[in-house]
């Protein structure tokens, strides 16, 4: 094989590595998905130490559309489905091959449900599936260097297991480490949204972040909103 193809093979492997199926933008210190945990967030004591969803669908994700597809799943679990291609219309960016966390948050917001982006903190995630709620999350399964972006649906945790389960691009429920899914989950900001009716709050969001889903969603929806 001469060196140039084999540069040009590299190239198209490593354009694949990057690209994922999500292009999430930067994440600065003063947006609702980034930083550290913040002081004074409710005791999580109160929580169960494991807690499964049962009944939460499962939507395969078309080539790059991880997440119109984990959009999918959470909108049917709020009792509002969606084909997954509508969304796709909506949030997906062909020349990205991927989608943004603003379209994610749009694309909720168009069909007229509460869009919320949740404390960047583990007991946050926790105690949305204690309600009874999945969560969208998006992970970098990639390296700090080398992204690959990817939305998934946290549908249940195991503290005592160590275990976390997703559903997850093809495959439904699948079982991670907690650990594994810390370090993947870190690396995009800890960012994680939630999507319900507009009468629906989320359990884990304070006065701010969930003002500011009012807003989001006050600009298609006033009366919702």
């Amino acid at each position: 094989m001469s060196v140039g193809r084999r540069a040009g093979l590299a190239a198209l492997a490593l354009a694949a590595l990057l690209a994922g199926c999500a292009a999430p933008a930067p994440l600065s210190s003063a947006s609702p998905g980034a930083g550290t945990p913040v002081a004074g967030r409710p005791d999580a004591s109160d929580l169960p130490v494991a807690r499964q969803l049962a009944g939460v669908p499962f939507v395969a994700q078309p080539d790059w559309q991880c997440g119109p597809a984990a959009l999918a799943i959470a909108m049917t679990a709020s009792g509002h489905p969606v084909p997954v291609a509508t969304l796709a219309a909506d949030a997906f960016v062909p020349g990205l091959k991927g989608t943004l966390q603003a379209e994610m948050l749009a694309a909720s917001r168009r069909q007229r449900l509460l869009a919320t982006v949740l404390p960047p903190e583990f007991d946050a995630l926790r105690r949305e599936i204690a309600d009874g709620r999945p969560v969208i999350v998006l992970q970098n399964l990639g390296l700090a260097a080398l992204p690959r972006w990817h939305y998934a649906v946290l549908i249940g945790y195991d503290l005592e297991a160590a275990q976390v389960t997703l559903h997850s691009g093809d495959e439904p429920q699948m079982r991670m480490g907690r650990g594994v899914f810390e370090r993947t989950w870190a690396r995009s900001g800890r960012w994680a949204m939630t999507v319900t009716a507009p009468a629906v709050l989320p359990a884990s969001a304070d006065e701010p972040r969930s003002v500011q889903a009012a807003i989001g969603l006050e600009r298609v929806d006033a009366a919702a909103a």
